[in-house]
């Protein structure tokens, strides 16, 4: 006789919405998405399980659990601002039109609080429809110690994220409140760099790519607990590469040098403006650029340098029509 056939699911029965804590682990509204085309990738929790062996047995003979961890890479195509707080934590909020929101690596800015020396921790709710079952995951404590940005031409921007937590609820099965997403995708087309010492925007830039690490790590005590009790960061490491369709010998000279160079600002924009305008520009000072390369001289191929940098301090600005979002720091 045949079997009662059951449902698979696929990535439709699934979905993942975060927000941010006010105290570490204490959870908060998880109101928001990451951007477009969201993947959890390598999605894991463990419990460090440790066998226990003993004199004249050739058997384990006991497990020893230790601490809580579990972590996943988000990735997804960029198009909103609010991941930013992950890594540079509170942003200032302007009330114009659009209304602005700043996000600064410097703690010492006169314009905000010196809450980006901390960490701005997330809970993240992950919720999946199994065959006969729900799972619904609430992570609490998550930090991100990494993020990337990329993009190319004819590409979309790209972002992955790093995210490690150390403390999970209870699994529940009831579907959450799934939030939705209206900010603007942003791909190649909609982006623009210009090095601003240089005198304009970077002419036929291929491919950019950033990484945001601020080498987080969690904390665990002794305190009768396996979960993660907080979190610290370390030095902010910004770092990048440009490639670029060869122009002159300008970038040779620069890393030949062997001091600061230009700054350099790197803008998504909708390509609307006052209050329709939607946007994230990046701007990053202090910018040092380590290594001149190139993919290779080959006949029939377009000749390209690659550029890579590290920076000392940046700056996000978006610009949206929205205000809500404040709320969630």
């Amino acid at each position: 006789m045949a079997g009662t056939a059951k449902s698979i699911h696929a990535g439709s029965s699934a979905y993942v919405s975060y927000g941010y804590e006010s105290v570490f682990g204490g959870g908060g509204s998880k109101s928001l998405l990451f951007g477009k085309e969201q993947k959890a990738n390598s999605l894991e929790f463990q419990n460090s399980q440790q066998p226990l062996g003993q004199l004249y047995e050739i058997e384990v003979q006991d497990y020893l659990y230790k601490k809580n961890f579990g972590g996943c890479t988000m990735e997804y195509i960029l198009s909103n601002p609010w991941i930013f707080a992950s890594i540079l934590n509170d942003p200032f909020f302007e009330d114009l039109t659009p209304n602005k929101h700043t996000f600064y690596s410097d703690p010492d800015n006169e314009d905000v609080q010196t809450s980006t020396r901390n960490i701005s921790s997330l809970n993240l709710e992950i919720w999946q429809e199994g065959q006969t079952g729900n799972i619904m995951r609430n992570a609490k404590g998550v930090i991100c110690p990494s993020m990337n940005i990329k993009t190319s031409i004819d590409a979309p921007v790209s972002v992955s994220q790093q995210l490690t937590w150390g403390i999970e609820d209870d699994i529940a099965t009831m579907i959450g409140s799934v939030p939705t997403e209206v900010f603007t995708p942003y791909a190649f087309v909609h982006g623009s760099i210009e090095l601003i010492d240089g005198g304009g925007t970077i002419a036929n830039v291929q491919e950019i790519d950033i990484t945001l690490n601020t080498g987080a790590e969690l904390i665990y005590g002794i305190d009768n607990t396996p979960d993660a009790v907080g979190a610290f960061r370390k030095l902010l490491n910004m770092t990048g590469k440009i490639t670029i369709a060869l122009i002159d010998k300008t970038n040779v000279e620069r890393v030949m040098a062997r001091t600061e160079v230009a700054n350099m600002r790197v803008v998504f924009s909708n390509g609307l403006a006052n209050d329709l305008e939607k946007s994230i520009d990046m701007l990053f000072t202090g910018i040092g650029m380590s290594r001149h390369g190139s993919q290779g001289v080959a006949p029939g191929e377009l000749l390209t340098e690659i550029v890579d940098f590290q920076c000392r301090t940046l700056v996000v600005e978006a610009r949206n029509d929205t205000t809500e979002q404040t709320t969630q720091w």
